[in-house]
């Protein structure tokens, strides 16, 4: 079973993607902050990692140049409603996949 880590500092945004993501058949664990999701990743095994990325603290951007030396398995997906384009090239330089739709396009 696909195993998730959701990275996400607003706990109703979290918990609608958990539930949404868990009627799916998917085994989703959270955590509200890059810290949590760190603690996380050092004792289970994680196939996809999708992080906010605004957080408190460390952001999004902090947690994929972590992630290599936490996990080489772990897939990522960085979601935000503000990424720049530097953002989207950070995380892309990281390893975090290329959405096909961005907000605002028209597909």
């Amino acid at each position: 079973m696909t195993s998730l880590l959701i990275v996400e500092d607003d706990p109703h945004f979290r918990g609608a993607l958990t539930r949404e993501l868990e009627s799916h058949g998917f085994v989703v664990h959270t955590a509200a902050s890059a810290e949590d999701a760190i603690a996380i990743l050092a004792h289970d095994e994680i196939d996809v990692l999708l992080t906010d990325l605004r957080l408190g603290g460390q952001d999004g951007i902090d947690l994929l140049r972590r992630l290599p030396a936490l996990s080489r398995r772990t897939r990522t997906v960085l979601m935000s409603a503000y990424a720049s384009a530097r953002d989207h090239q950070s995380a892309t330089d990281l390893g975090a996949a290329e959405a096909a739709w961005r907000a605002g396009s028209r597909s």
